[in-house]
């Protein structure tokens, strides 16, 4: 593992906003971004690309559109969705920003090597407890919920993920959600504090109250979940038979020839001087390789006309080991 080194790392936080007439996002001010000082390569060596940190932003607005809908449908709610925020950070930045009361659980799955960090603000998890048994009174932090509160909350959190899970598909198989505290934010001490929390807050409205629903993962976690993902959903080949023949004939596709390979040490490299011969590893008889589509499938004898580089196609496809007859300047008179 490199060195350890000091360098600034500012956090990256992204934002989904909502056009006025789904959530008055103008009112909603972000805590300003933070910056620290670290000595740890860790939060480098596991932070979420641009794309990556794009995707994963894409999935969890998703999610916030399907519950803030299911609340509205089953709990018969007027809310809406606000905004979603992606933010990467150090987790010890993350634990520091997070001053609120917060009802925290965890989404487990036999496909997960870690659990995925749930949390909601006190006042959803209230909301939520007053629509699905009627009236209730306000939590207090400092005695928590009691196992009835923890059995509800649990229930209909439930089913609020249940719209999320099929966003993740194959990353996460017979997951289940449970609830492990209530109040001041406990630190999850299997992740270190100077290591990348990717965290996604969901900004909704519930009976006019205003909370929040956050869905936080270790960088490397949600890297292979993203991997995952996208392994098992692969983009569909575009079907060129499809197309009409005018526009078919019109396509172009670049091609590549390839001489030979060898390879060369950095002494051999640094003592090259113009003059120098090198020596590829195929035979002089062998067909040169021509490339389409990326693939080797055309085989080719170069030669020349007209002052320019030609070849000679001399197999297609599946032919294998085809011989050439060796330049015109290599044959002895």
């Amino acid at each position: 593992m490199a060195e350890n080194t000091k360098e600034e790392l500012y956090n990256q936080k992204r934002s989904i906003k909502l056009p006025l007439a789904l959530g008055d996002w103008t009112r909603y001010k972000p805590e300003p971004k933070l910056s620290k000082q670290i000595s740890s390569g860790l939060y480098s060596f596991d932070r979420l690309s641009e794309k990556e940190l794009n995707q994963a932003h894409l999935i969890h607005y998703n999610f916030g559109n399907r519950a803030s809908g299911f609340i509205k449908d089953n709990l018969k709610s007027g809310d809406a969705l606000y905004i979603v925020d992606a933010t990467q950070s150090p987790y010890g930045d993350f634990l520091a920003k997070m001053p609120y009361p917060f009802l925290q659980g965890e989404i487990s799955s036999q496909t997960l090597k870690e659990n995925i960090s749930f949390l909601a603000t006190q006042n959803i998890s209230e909301a939520l407890l007053s629509l699905a048994i009627g009236t209730h009174s306000p939590i207090d932090p400092e005695k928590g919920i009691s196992e009835l509160e923890k059995k509800t909350l649990e229930a209909i959190f439930g089913k609020i993920l249940d719209e999320f899970y099929p966003l993740l598909g194959k990353a996460i198989s017979d997951p289940s959600f449970e609830v492990t505290s209530f109040g001041k934010l406990e630190k999850d001490p299997s992740i270190p504090l100077q290591s990348s929390f990717v965290y996604f807050e969901i900004v909704i409205s519930i009976k006019g109250e205003k909370g929040v629903i956050l869905v936080g993962y270790r960088g490397a976690q949600i890297k292979s979940i993203l991997k995952v993902i996208n392994e098992s959903n692969p983009k569909n080949p575009l079907q060129l038979q499809k197309l009409p023949p005018s526009l078919f004939y019109q396509i172009t596709v670049p091609i590549k020839a390839t001489i030979g390979s060898t390879v060369l040490s950095f002494k051999e490299i640094k003592g090259l001087e113009p003059g120098d011969v090198l020596s590829f590893e195929e035979n002089i008889e062998n067909a040169i390789s021509i490339n389409l589509f990326g693939e080797k499938n055309i085989s080719g004898q170069i030669g020349e006309n007209r002052g320019k580089i030609v070849l000679r196609v001399v197999g297609i496809e599946k032919e294998k080991g085809v011989k050439v007859e060796p330049p015109a300047y290599m044959v002895e008179e």
